[in-house]
């Protein structure tokens, strides 16, 4: 499957801080295929300062990916065993539940390990966002998703009340999974939460921040992603703009950001 993705970013019109990050990583290898990874941190409270922990966060999240990442499929092909060495990874194979792609079942053996490290790094950085804060005497704080696709597969996480979509057919959805008792507003540190999916040709992700997401008329929201998959990213970026001038002129003063990702 082919992976597109874009970036729209815009910094509000109340202050010349930013308090919102986003990455967005496709990798194309001979060995694992087409990987995409995305992270969106949505910026919350002291504004003097959200800005920085959402940079220290994606910036945290897309070191994983270039450093750590290959380091885990690798210890997954092992995990396959001798019997998988050498094949290609556009060969399709029979199992019980269908027809299953080698880079499915590279994901499948590379999940628990990267579920552990991603929950570890959040652990990590809310440790780190925690000193932040003392030492700054500053309530910034970070709502987060991270988006990773391989392998027909999709595996979210989120950090608190992050705003993750689904599209489908012209359908949407909001990828939440359980919600957490506690989000990044709270005293209590936030206890990631994972969604795995399957990604068919033609759907789309989206991760936007809530200045993006509040004022959207979730209709035409609907109908322009519908448009947009499969579309190139420069398409795809511009009905993002598109879509934030929309809440621009609806009032919205605070960041817009949003990643989309479709596969094709």
């Amino acid at each position: 499957m082919h992976i597109r993705g874009c970036v729209s970013t815009d910094a509000g019109t109340t202050r010349a801080l930013c308090k919102d990050a986003a990455v967005l990583k496709v990798a194309a290898s001979m060995r694992y295929g087409r990987i995409a990874f995305a992270v969106l941190c949505d910026g919350i409270n002291d504004a003097s300062h959200a800005g920085r922990t959402s940079a220290l966060v994606a910036e945290r999240f897309a070191a994983w990916f270039q450093e750590e990442l290959p380091a885990i499929l690798a210890d997954a092909e092992e995990i396959l065993g001798e019997e998988n060495k050498g094949r290609v990874l556009t060969e399709v194979l029979q199992s019980d539940h269908g027809r299953h792609s080698f880079t499915k079942r590279m994901f499948d053996a590379a999940e628990p390990a990267i579920r552990q490290r991603l929950a570890s790094i959040a652990g990590e950085v809310q440790v780190r966002l925690a000193g932040y804060k003392r030492l700054y005497r500053t309530d910034a704080a970070t709502r987060t998703s991270c988006l990773l696709l391989m392998g027909g597969e999709y595996l979210l996480m989120r950090i608190g009340s992050a705003n993750a979509l689904y599209a489908k057919g012209g359908e949407w959805r909001m990828l939440t999974g359980e919600e957490s008792n506690a989000g990044p507003e709270d005293a209590a540190p936030a206890v990631p939460v994972f969604v795995r999916g399957y990604t068919e040709r033609r759907t789309g992700f989206l991760l936007c921040s809530d200045g993006f997401w509040r004022l959207q008329d979730k209709e035409r929201l609907r109908k322009m992603l519908k448009k947009t998959i499969g579309a190139s990213e420069r398409r795809m970026q511009h009905a993002l703009k598109v879509m934030t001038r929309f809440v621009r002129r609806r009032g919205e003063r605070d960041d817009a950001f949003a990643v989309m990702l479709s596969v094709n």
